[in-house]
Order: structure tokens, then C-alpha cells, then sequence
């Protein structure tokens, strides 16, 4: 009963703001809709028969997508851009949360990325540093509202080199090796990360997958496949599962998460998550479930950014109970930045 009642709270809010999501879209759209980037697509094959009217709606259909995934992702940091723009960029964060029973947690966190032309602009150097003392999941639960980059590794300072491998749309594959200190105690790390996007339009689907090794801790792999597709140009809508292991953890943690986003304008842009977290130790149990909404806005200039992100959850260590939260977040950006022009 305690899951068939917090599904049911989850899915009421959820109701109530697609309500809300799905309202007209504005003019304002409509004026910037002619400051799309060009995104690459790769052309049909030489030594198959051309269609001309066939071909130019499937590559626009397919730019479509594309852009349109790589705006919202870029809008809202996502870790699916910020692991690949491959730009010289300095990001400061500030972050203030609040949990029902837990306080207020405040955080700053910073992430510095230099790349180095002098190898064909493959090689980048990063620096990451966080407040944080604890080690937060790289997705949302009820007990750390953060949502970290993927190389942001909880805590401390991180160094280290990426070397970019191959980079299309459709294709991404770089190695990455550092240095990182937590609490006083060195460690150095290495692995590679592979991502490969396949069009099934009017959907894509994208394969992510890293494995890497620690001193201290031993392998991990992070397994991620997501199912996408753009509505009506302004709404965007993934699905996503992920499967982590850990050396020494027992048991796989694994998660799936549907995301509804729509750009309300060419500086502010609204998304609802819906983030369900499981585990196979010490039995098949669903951890937590989350339902977010975040909303983001760009303001004064293009590289300041303002984030409010309510949020409800159901945690297991709290018997499901509604456990209510709410995140604030700033970023300001040095360096490259995405433009504000609606995609």
C-alpha cells in the first residue's frame, strides 16, 4: 500500500504540471525559431539511389532532433553536454538546498576545462573542485538534491587530462586520466568513455557508456541508454535507464527516469523529471522515487543563470513517505557559453 500510495501522489503532481507544460506555446518562440545552429548529419550514400524530398526531410528531421537535444541539454548543464563540448570554460556553481527533516546544505562547486590546440584541440585539461564532503550520486535522491557532472566526483579536487579520441554528432569517444583528493588522501584514476547516438526517426537513441578504474576503490562501469524524440519544437521528451557497478559495492544500482522539458522562451526553460532509483542488494528493492520540477532562467546576461527546482520523494529509508525539497541554484560561466537563440 505504501507503493501504490506514493505512485499515486507522484502521478497526481505529475498530471498537474503537463498540464501546465502542454499550454500554447508562446509568440516569442515563434520569433526565434530562425536562430537554429547548424548541427552535421552525415549524407546518404554514394552508391545508393537518391531521393531527393525523401533525403532532405530525413536530414531535417534529424538536425531537428539533434539540436534540439543538445539546446535543453546545454540549458540545463547536463552532464550529456558538459562531458563533450569541447570549448575552453570555466563554470562556478552555488548551490542551497532543503530536504523536510534535514536542514538547509549549502554548496559551491567549480569546474575549469582548457583546451590545448597544439594537438589538433584533442587534449584538454580540467580542474574540478567541490565543498561538498560527501560523495553525491551523479542523479537526484531524497537525502542530496545535487545533480553533479560526470567528473565532478563529490568532494575535494580533481585534476586531470581528456584526450578526445573521435567526436561527430553521432559518435563520441574520449580517454580520461587524473588525480583526486579527498579529505587529505591522493588517488589517480583512468578510463574511457564511449557514446553513440542512432536515429530511428522520428526518435534517436543514444548508447553511453563508462568504465573506469581507481586506486582506491577499483573498477566501476555506468551503462546508459536513452530514448528521445522533439514535439511541436518546443517540447522534449527522454527516457533514460542506467546500470552502475561497483567493485566494491555488492549488488548493481540501476535507475529509469522520464523527462518531460519545454522552452518557455529563448532564456528560460522548464523541466519535469521523474527519477525511480533501484537496487539488487540485499534484495530487488526500489530505493527512491522523485518527481522535479526544474525551472531555469537566464538572466541579465548570457552567462549567468538562475535555478529553482522543487521537488517531491518517496525514500525507502523513510517507509514512502512525502518527503518535500527544494533546490536554488546559480551558475555564472567563462569562456564559452551556448547562446541564448532558441534552436
Amino acid at each position: 500500500m505504501q507503493h501504490l500510495a506514493a505512485l499515486t501522489g507522484t502521478w497526481v503532481f505529475a498530471v498537474l504540471v503537463v498540464m501546465l507544460l502542454m499550454q500554447p506555446p508562446s509568440t516569442v518562440q515563434a520569433e526565434n525559431a530562425s536562430n537554429a545552429p547548424s548541427t552535421e548529419v552525415a549524407a546518404p550514400d554514394a552508391d545508393k539511389p537518391r531521393w531527393p524530398m525523401m533525403d532532405n526531410a530525413h536530414d531535417h528531421i534529424s538536425r531537428r532532433l539533434l539540436s534540439s537535444a543538445e539546446w535543453f541539454d546545454a540549458f540545463f548543464d547536463d552532464e550529456r553536454y558538459e562531458t563533450e563540448v569541447n570549448e575552453s570554460r570555466m563554470r562556478l556553481s552555488f548551490e542551497s538546498s532543503a530536504i523536510n527533516g534535514e536542514g538547509v546544505n549549502f554548496d559551491a562547486r567549480t569546474h575549469l576545462k582548457i583546451v590545448l590546440p597544439e594537438l589538433e584541440e584533442r587534449l584538454s585539461f580540467e580542474i574540478s573542485g567541490d565543498t561538498s564532503p560527501g560523495i553525491p550520486s551523479d542523479r537526484l535522491s531524497d537525502g542530496n538534491l545535487k545533480k553533479t557532472d560526470e567528473d565532478e566526483e563529490g568532494g575535494g579536487f580533481t585534476a586531470g587530462f581528456r584526450y578526445l579520441l573521435t567526436t561527430t554528432d553521432r559518435l563520441n569517444i574520449h580517454l580520461k586520466s587524473g588525480a583526486r583528493i579527498r579529505s587529505f588522501e591522493p588517488m589517480v584514476y583512468i578510463g574511457p568513455r564511449y557514446r553513440q547516438t542512432f536515429d530511428y526517426r522520428p526518435w534517436a537513441l543514444r548508447f553511453t557508456q563508462r568504465v573506469r578504474w581507481y586506486s582506491d576503490e577499483g573498477w566501476e562501469s555506468i551503462s546508459r541508454l536513452d530514448l528521445e524524440r522533439e514535439f511541436f519544437k518546443d517540447y522534449f521528451f527522454r527516457t533514460s535507464s542506467e546500470v552502475k557497478w561497483y567493485e566494491m559495492e555488492n549488488g548493481l544500482f540501476y535507475d529509469l527516469a522520464f523527462s518531460f522539458s519545454r522552452a518557455i522562451d529563448r532564456r528560460t526553460a522548464i523541466e519535469l523529471q521523474w527519477i525511480n532509483q533501484f537496487r539488487t542488494r540485499p534484495h530487488e528493492h526500489l530505493s527512491t522515487t522523485i518527481v522535479q520540477l526544474r525551472y531555469r532562467r537566464i538572466i541579465w546576461r548570457d552567462w549567468l543563470s538562475f535555478e529553482v527546482a522543487p521537488q517531491i520523494a518517496y525514500p525507502r529509508e523513510r517507509d514512502y513517505n512525502f518527503t518535500p525539497g527544494i533546490l536554488f541554484k546559480a551558475h555564472i560561466v567563462f569562456g564559452f557559453y551556448p547562446k541564448t537563440g532558441y534552436y
